[in-house]
């Protein structure tokens, strides 16, 4: 049986190391300073969370290390059970299908927004080919390990490092859900970010999969430059004080693309709101002093992007609706 050498080259020196969780790598005691033994918890928010990211990183790529050195004897156990090469069970077992011209298509058009401009479908017709293939490759690969693991026949044994907990205060933030959800989810996001646009799809779908065990919060977290989406969060502030935060900050987002310096007073236009109380609110220092305590409850657990989302305190690698999902079904 053939193992690839460079596989077991990788693990044991991440082992000898002290890389993998659990094999020599401690986060309880880091470092020892005037004869005080430091651990994480006694980094500041920023590091602990650092900390965990590279914890994070090095229990992934030890875990595709471990699916790869499976995979290899799997596939050598396959071929001498079955009297043909390597090879021949790869092409078997990891078979992908030419795509169709319509699946090109499909891609092309789903994703020009991301190809530089002037792109055309034929000049890279054979690179989405390629692609298309891969990934369906990958997905194949993935099943087989899926389906080992399901039999018991495969388990990756190390744990899954613990993210830490950071407890900030929502109180006077707007929420929705039930105030006795056993999972709070909190996001601190942008108006201008796409990103977190796309996270609010993700989570409106995942409040209403969850309805009564999960409470959403928001809180403002600017940081785009140009000092619109600044502004906006003010704007959200002061339609709250009206009555209508959930609505303006919809409306925000829905028209994300077109914010400007004038668009708080517009959105308060088109939502019916007092517009001379809304230009008052706006004018008093409230709304500025309320998204400075925003910033910096953000800048003090270390956030410095968007969006940034904690279930409970621990912060989220991702924002997708499969993610969320799967991280709230594990709390519950």
């Amino acid at each position: 049986m053939k193992i690839d050498r460079r596989l077991i080259v990788k693990l044991s020196m991440l082992a000898f190391l002290g890389m993998l969780p659990g094999v020599g790598f401690s986060a309880d005691a880091l470092f020892k300073y005037n004869g005080k033994t430091y651990s994480s918890a006694d980094l500041p928010a920023t590091a602990r969370q650092n900390l965990h990211d590279l914890q994070v990183e090095t229990y992934a790529r030890t875990e595709a290390l471990a699916d790869q050195a499976m995979i290899d004897i799997w596939l050598e156990e396959q071929a001498d059970a079955k009297k043909k090469t390597r090879s021949e069970i790869e092409a078997t077992v990891f078979n992908a299908a030419e795509p169709t011209p319509k699946e090109i298509e499909t891609w092309f058009e789903e994703n020009k927004n991301r190809l530089p401009p002037g792109y055309k479908l034929e000049q890279i017709t054979g690179d989405i080919k390629n692609l298309l293939m891969g990934e369906s490759r990958k997905k194949s690969r993935s099943k087989v390990i899926a389906d080992l693991k399901k039999a018991g026949t495969y388990s990756f044994l190390l744990a899954e490092p613990d993210a830490p907990v950071f407890k900030f205060d929502t109180a006077g933030y707007n929420n929705k859900g039930s105030a006795s959800a056993k999972v709070t989810i909190t996001e601190f996001a942008d108006y201008q970010c796409p990103h977190c646009k796309e996270a609010k799809g993700s989570l409106e779908k995942v409040m209403k999969a969850f309805d009564g065990k999960v409470r959403f919060v928001f809180i403002d977290f600017p940081v785009n430059p140009s000092g619109i989406s600044l502004e906006v969060a003010h704007g959200a502030f002061c339609a709250g004080k009206l009555g209508k935060y959930w609505e303006y900050h919809d409306l925000a987002y829905e028209r994300q693309s077109s914010l400007d310096q004038g668009s708080p007073a517009a959105l308060a236009k088109d939502l019916k709101l007092d517009e001379k109380a809304f230009d008052t609110c706006m004018k008093s220092d409230e709304p500025k002093k309320f998204v400075e305590k925003s910033k910096a409850e953000g800048e003090k657990i270390g956030i410095s992007g968007t969006p940034a989302i904690f279930l409970n305190g621990k912060k989220v690698k991702g924002y997708d609706e499969q993610t969320l999902t799967a991280e709230i079904k594990k709390m519950l």
